[in-house]
């Protein structure tokens, strides 16, 4: 998906890479989601947990990303 341009360099390249994988992984996770955060999420037993979850699903509900019910 990484466009690459006529006379890009590795590090141009690179960059245009993360810019698109942080986008991509915004859009899946909100504004919250730090890409390089060395995956900062609760342990599943914890009430973090719990919350992260149900901020996840309210969020996406918000984005009217699930099915109403009818």
């Amino acid at each position: 998906m990484v466009e690459i341009a006529d006379g890009m360099d590795d590090t141009q390249l690179t960059e245009s890479a993360k810019k698109l994988y942080e986008e991509r992984l915004k859009s899946y996770l909100g504004e919250g989601a730090t890409p390089y955060g060395g995956g900062g999420t609760a342990s599943p037993d914890s009430k973090e947990y719990e919350k992260e979850l149900d901020d996840f699903f309210n969020r996406k509900a918000k984005e009217g990303k699930f099915p109403e019910k009818k």
